[in-house]
């Protein structure tokens, strides 16, 4: 019998080590692990995935600024914005890219009131439509710089296989885009 208690304790000695080394280690270095969660942005283990908007919130800072041009909404404005956040609720991958749609369509209505319509057939159409947006002066240098984050995570979206947005991403990509037609709009 005292070999049986013998036996099970270093049993569980055995099994618990490499936990506990590992929780040791967590506790040990927590400062350096939580000075570095903020930059990552992406984690994939297996099956677990956890995406952090620090894109989206990049551009949500600069957009509190152009939110100032915002006029309110006509009913068929507030409409579309009301499906597209509709959308993020059950499809947020394609709420984004309707969002990015729109924004696309409001810059090239108002390049086409410039009398300068984008050549859509290059490789690179939402880069020329920013590019235009700039050298006429439509959108300032924040406006610019809203669009090109904005381009950059719809394409992220678009092309990355696995890349999933959460359902408060997308209604806040929605919102963002919304700024920057509604901006555009009202120019």
């Amino acid at each position: 019998m005292y070999m049986d208690w013998l036996t099970f304790i270093s049993s569980l000695v055995g099994s618990l080590a490499w936990p506990l080394v590992v929780l040791l280690g967590l506790y040990v270095f927590r400062r350096a692990i939580s000075d570095l969660v903020p930059s990552i942005s992406r984690l994939k283990y297996k099956d677990l995935e956890a995406e952090f908007g620090r894109e989206l919130e990049a551009v949500k800072k600069i957009t509190t600024d152009i939110g100032e041009v915002k006029k309110l909404p006509d009913h068929t404005s507030a409409g579309k914005l009301n499906k597209l956040l509709t959308v993020a609720s059950v499809a947020p991958n394609a709420a984004v890219l309707e969002a990015f749609r729109e924004v696309e369509f409001a810059a090239r209505s108002r390049l086409e009131k410039e009398d300068a319509s984008p050549d859509l057939s290059t490789a690179a159409p939402y880069r020329l439509i920013q590019r235009m947006l700039e050298a006429k002066g439509i959108l300032d240098s924040k406006g610019i710089k809203v669009f090109n984050e904005l381009r950059t995570l719809r394409n992220k979206v678009a092309h990355a296989g696995e890349y999933e947005v959460s359902h408060e991403q997308a209604a806040e990509y929605v919102e963002i885009s919304w700024t920057i037609v509604e901006a555009l709009n009202s120019i």
